[in-house]
C-alpha cells in the first residue's frame, strides 16, 4: 500500500508476495488414428506479484552479521543515488515552510 502516493524508484522496492493463479486454458484438437480425436488443453496461468517498499533501516539494525549489514548499506546508497537519478530535484521533498504572501504589487494582486 501507498506506492501511488509517492513516486518511487526500482532499486526501493522488493518483492513482498508472488504467486501464480490459474488462467482459461486454449482447447485444441489433436486427430488420432481410427477416425478419433481429442482435446488438448494449453494451459496458462496470471503471475500475481505485490511489492513493498524496503525499509532499509530496518533491515540494517536487523542484520545479523557485518557483511549483511554492510550489503543493506551499499544497497541503501545504490537505491538513494537512484532516486536522485531519476526524480531530480523531487528525490526527497521536504516540508515547504508556511510563508506569508509577498510584498509587492504584482502578489498582492497588482495596482488598484
Amino acid at each position: 500500500t501507498g506506492l501511488g502516493r509517492t513516486p518511487q524508484v526500482p532499486e526501493e522496492l522488493e518483492v513482498e508476495a508472488c504467486y501464480v493463479t490459474p488462467a482459461p486454458f486454449m482447447k485444441r484438437i489433436r486427430f488420432m488414428g481410427r477416425g478419433r480425436a481429442g482435446v488438448v488443453r494449453k494451459r496458462s496461468g496470471h503471475l500475481n506479484v505485490t511489492l513493498a517498499p524496503v525499509d532499509f533501516e530496518r533491515k540494517i539494525a536487523d542484520a545479523p552479521n557485518e557483511r549483511q549489514r554492510s550489503k543493506w548499506e551499499k544497497r541503501r546508497d545504490v537505491a538513494r543515488a537512484a532516486r536522485e537519478r531519476v526524480l531530480g530535484e523531487f528525490a526527497f521533498p521536504v516540508e515547504a515552510v508556511a510563508e506569508g504572501p509577498a510584498e509587492g504589487g504584482a502578489a498582492a494582486g497588482g495596482p488598484s
